[in-house]
């Protein structure tokens, strides 16, 4: 989305209070089933957003509401870290920022150093309420100064990097960096169901190639019959475009002789059925309980960074 001389990417609607919502307000309202609505609210979040402009000035002030909790956001000139703040929940911040002392002895990489982005991380409820450029213009970014090339992530809060330290540690932004490409992160915590209205939604966005994780937010949810429906549906929205996919990734509860891990196993064997090369067996993107936090589902910080280098090298991307 473009408005005011800035790209919002991973934007889809801007709400009536500055809100920066991922997805349409008409389909969040409609997630999930009787059993379990709660996407509907996790899709506010704006985690994975990026304001990007490029500015005729070295300085400018940007102001944002946080609702509910604090949410972290990074300042970034290219591909180079310059500040990370934290907004302090149910309060406008503004922020004054200032070009780096160095910014001449930088260098262009995926992003142009003169690309100004404004990543939002946790917990995301962010409200933009405008930017203070002081009489210098605003512009949107040329095509050639961001990366040429989308990839879309569809997944659960593992895919949003939930639990990991911060969302620039998570292996969506991680595979951006390593990758030198732009990511679509479209994950939803606790809400990833692959309901058909998304799929048919993420068969419209436009992107270059996709991955997505699905299994371990429909495990008390759908049975096997319904798990394959909808993994079968998704493929066939997405499959015009290189993607890869994988189930139920490790965790605690494939451990033991439980209903879970059976459901887990079951799952599991659903994708590997289909015999699409696409598919990525879990085992081979996380193989071990360490890489986890101790909830025992979502990556730690080191576990989100071995994700990004496996999918790296499983999907085929050069260095």
């Amino acid at each position: 989305m473009l408005k005011d001389g800035i790209e919002f990417f991973n934007v889809e609607q801007i709400g009536p209070n500055g809100e920066l919502w991922r997805f349409d307000k008409n389909l969040m309202d409609c997630l999930g089933c009787s059993r379990n609505d709660r996407a509907r609210f996790y899709a506010q979040r704006a985690i994975g957003v990026e304001l990007r402009f490029k500015l005729k000035g070295t300085y400018f002030d940007i102001t944002f509401l946080s609702r509910k909790e604090n949410t972290e956001i990074y300042v970034f000139y290219g591909d180079y870290q310059h500040k990370r703040y934290v907004l302090p929940a149910d309060m406008e911040t503004t922020l004054h920022i200032e070009q780096p002392e160095k910014y001449k002895e930088l260098r262009d990489g995926a992003f142009h150093k003169d690309v100004i982005r404004i990543v939002i991380g946790y917990a995301g409820y962010v409200c933009f309420k405008g930017i203070e450029s002081f009489g210098h213009t605003i512009e949107v970014p040329a095509d050639w100064e961001c990366p040429r090339e989308t990839l879309l992530i569809y997944g659960s809060s593992i895919s949003h990097g939930s639990e990991c330290s911060q969302y620039i540690h998570s292996y969506a932004f991680v595979l951006s960096r390593m990758a030198k490409i732009n990511v679509l992160n479209k994950a939803i915590p606790g809400g990833c169901q692959a309901e058909y209205i998304m799929a048919d939604y993420l068969k419209n966005l436009k992107y270059d190639m996709a991955f997505f994780e699905f299994g371990v937010n429909v495990l008390s949810i759908y049975d096997e019959s319904e798990y394959e429906k909808h993994l079968k549906y998704l493929i066939q929205c997405i499959q015009s475009k290189p993607f890869f996919f994988t189930s139920v990734l490790v965790n605690g509860n494939e451990y033991g002789d439980t209903a879970l891990k059976k459901k887990i196993e079951a799952f599991r064997n659903i994708a590997e059925k289909l015999g699409l090369k696409e598919y990525i067996p879990p085992l081979e993107i996380l193989s071990e309980l360490s890489f986890l936090t101790t909830d025992l589902v979502h990556p730690s910080d080191f576990g989100q960074q071995v994700i990004a280098e496996r999918l790296f090298l499983k999907m085929g991307f050069k260095k």
